[in-house]
């Protein structure tokens, strides 16, 4: 099963598709950040992935909020619309708890460092091969959504 995960911030969409059966990123996807200017752009890219499950990275907002979390939370808004629109799943998830699930036991281990130790190396011919700065926040919302929303999720939602 493919699953998306998506990682927004005021500058940047991180993003990537995991292979949850074979526990990597699949070859021919590509894992890229894209600017906020870009949105338009990242929708069109959305709409043609056949992934039927996508996790969402949303920032919490707590009283006064910066003019970038609401940036933020509107490109959130913009892509959950598209994906409701395509009658996918969406999972929208704070960092607190995507990270709370993958460093669970990890002896203040970053997030990054669980991941590679769970998966192995991000060189080339490694499973996470490719996957840099922001793009570690989008994998690990994948293996959240991997773990705990799984197959029978998504069986359930086709």
């Amino acid at each position: 099963m493919l699953i998306m995960g998506i990682d927004p911030n005021p500058k940047l969409i991180g993003w990537i598709l995991w292979d949850s059966k074979k526990e990597e990123v699949p070859r021919d996807s590509v894992t890229r950040c894209m600017g906020m200017e870009e949105v338009d752009v990242f929708l069109n890219m959305l709409f043609r992935r056949q992934t039927k499950t996508v996790v969402i990275e949303t920032p919490v907002i707590y009283q006064k909020a910066k003019k970038e979390v609401g940036d933020t939370l509107r490109v959130v808004g913009m892509i959950e619309w598209e994906l409701k629109r395509q009658k996918r799943f969406c999972k929208r998830l704070t960092p607190q708890k995507i990270r709370g699930h993958v460093t669970r036991g990890g002896g203040g281990m970053t997030v990054r460092q669980c991941l590679i130790a769970r998966f192995g190396k991000d060189t080339k011919g490694e499973p996470l091969e490719g996957i840099t700065y922001h793009i570690w926040s989008a994998l690990a919302a994948a293996v959240w959504g991997s773990d705990c929303l799984g197959d029978a999720w998504t069986k359930h939602k086709e």
